[in-house]
């Protein structure tokens, strides 16, 4: 794809995401509108977030990687960690062999305490995708494993157990912005 077509199909993307919803939860959360694109042209995605939600910086809680991005809110518990993390790991097309299991597998090595609640095959605009629900301490996290023929990316979205399902409608909005580039 030549480089003036990845800026139109990146001007496309960027008014389709603008053009997202909003999200009144329960239980006193916030009202949060999706109105930061978030374009990785390295990681090859991108994806629409909350305006006060902040980049997480490398080496910081919750620890994101060379191969992926965290993002978290601006609520804070009492140890002083965010309320709500997103994470999104890019891996390269030879970690997608061997499919959802391979990926699921990788993803608990490193969530020790990781118990999984239950998993779903689904799609997320137009891609495989394995959905898992999962429980560690005391949060509750939505893991979504996604391959295409150029990458395989793990989506996961945490927040307290508690507060969970207040959260749960944003988590699945963010997720049908995310497109891979």
């Amino acid at each position: 794809m030549s480089t003036v077509n990845k800026f139109i199909a990146l001007c496309f993307l960027t008014f389709l995401v603008t053009a997202c919803g909003y999200f009144t939860g329960d239980q006193g959360i916030s009202d949060y509108e999706l109105e930061t694109m978030y374009i990785d042209a390295n990681l090859l995605f991108a994806l629409a977030l909350p305006e006060p939600w902040k980049e997480v910086e490398q080496g910081t809680w919750p620890y994101p990687s060379d191969d992926s991005v965290a993002w978290r809110s601006q609520e804070q518990n009492a140890a002083g960690h965010p309320d709500v993390v997103a994470r999104i790991t890019s891996h390269p097309p030879e970690t997608a062999i061997g499919g959802f299991n391979r990926l699921e597998s990788r993803f608990l090595e490193n969530r020790t305490g990781f118990k999984k609640i239950s998993d779903t095959e689904t799609d997320i605009n137009g891609l495989p995708a394995l959905r898992v629900v999962g429980r560690f301490a005391d949060r509750q996290s939505l893991v979504v494993f996604i391959t295409t023929s150029r990458r395989a990316f793990t989506l996961e979205f945490t927040a307290p157990a508690s507060e969970f399902d207040a959260y749960r409608l944003l988590f699945e909005e963010i997720l049908q912005s995310f497109r891979v580039l």
